[in-house]
């Protein structure tokens, strides 16, 4: 193909690529805005969690400028002749801000991972508690079987 009809394909293929992002966050906002919050009312509620407020704020931030350079890659690729400098400076943007996100994504991971842990050794440890006899009514079962010695 000729590089104009490339660059007409690339052109509309960004304009929509970037209209789809922007009725996708749209749609994100409106089912954030009306979810309920986890409920509080029984014996075991979860935690409030503490915020790290400069994180969060930075975050937030990063999301406010991917959104805006959604919006202007979108204004952009609408031109009839978009500036691929100005598309560059967008898109650069837009991936310093999910990096940002990502990172604070990927911090927030890793706690819910050590958490899981916290919780769920020794919740491990008391299931084989809990159900010790029939450990043990497995294991020598599977002595008999094997005819072996097994520790």
């Amino acid at each position: 193909m000729n590089k104009k009809v490339v660059d007409i394909y690339l052109k509309h293929t960004v304009r929509r690529q970037t209209e789809d992002l922007l009725v996708e966050n749209a749609r994100l906002r409106a089912l954030i805005l009306q979810a309920p919050y986890a409920p509080r009312d029984h014996n075991n509620p979860p935690e409030i969690l503490e915020l790290d407020h400069q994180r969060y704020s930075e975050v937030c931030e990063a999301a406010s400028v991917a959104q805006d350079a959604v919006q202007e890659i979108a204004t952009e690729a609408r031109k009839e002749a978009p500036s691929l400098g100005q598309l560059e400076i967008s898109a650069s943007k837009l991936s310093e801000a999910v990096n940002t996100v990502l990172r604070y994504l990927g911090a927030k991971f890793d706690l819910a991972i050590d958490t899981l842990i916290k919780w769920g050794v020794p919740a491990g440890m008391m299931w084989v508690v809990a159900k010790h006899d029939k450990i043990f009514l497995i294991l020598s079962d599977v002595r008999t079987l094997v005819g072996a010695d097994l520790p």
